[in-house]
């Protein structure tokens, strides 16, 4: 039985895994991925973000990174938006069916993480490491991975392109998925 944290790129997963690794023994059962993976005998986790937001947010660090972004053209942009949202629909139509055992709200990423931890912890009965956290996230250029994609000087531009965009079939998805999200189920009770 491994743990997977399977999320939508761009929704947080380099910040939950940083912190799960520093707060419990991590070993090659944890795994973090943006596959949609069988749930099987498998623990699944996931982080889910307004669908505007998350791709925004991928398409900036896509064009961020591309070798030659002095080329940078937004007229190009809507075919990539279409492609992403129905990634994104895809991707939220695997979570409703695959029977995640913890789903997390990105907005409570940086607000709850202790109680995100903990929640974890309990939920998955893992055992707590006594390292000193030393917590610091770097852009990983390597990996072509971004910490903030409002860093970009792509970021305002792609933004306002996203929303225009109609995000209805996205939205609702999200809202299902997001209304299984552990706090707030913690909050209805």
């Amino acid at each position: 039985m491994s743990i997977i944290v399977t999320t939508f790129p761009r929704s947080g997963s380099h910040f939950l895994k940083k912190h799960i690794n520093e707060n419990f023994y991590v070993d090659e059962n944890f795994i973090f991925t943006h596959d949609m993976v069988l749930k099987e005998s498998n623990n699944l986790i996931t982080i889910v973000r307004n669908p505007k937001d998350a791709i925004s947010s991928l398409i900036t660090m896509n064009y961020h990174y591309r070798v030659n972004n002095k080329s940078f053209q937004l007229l190009s942009i809507d075919k990539e938006i279409m492609t992403v949202k129905i990634r994104y629909y895809k991707y939220y139509q695997y979570l409703l069916n695959s029977n995640v055992d913890i789903i997390i709200d990105y907005n409570f990423l940086n607000t709850n993480i202790d109680q995100i931890i903990d929640h974890i912890g309990k939920k998955l009965n893992l055992k707590r490491n006594n390292k000193n956290i030393e917590f610091l996230l770097n852009n990983e250029t390597e990996s072509k991975h971004l910490i903030t994609s409002k860093e970009s000087m792509y970021y305002e531009q792609i933004k306002t392109i996203v929303n225009q965009q109609k995000f209805d079939i996205q939205d609702q998805l999200y809202k299902e998925v997001l209304s299984k999200s552990f706090l707030n189920l913690k909050n209805t009770i």
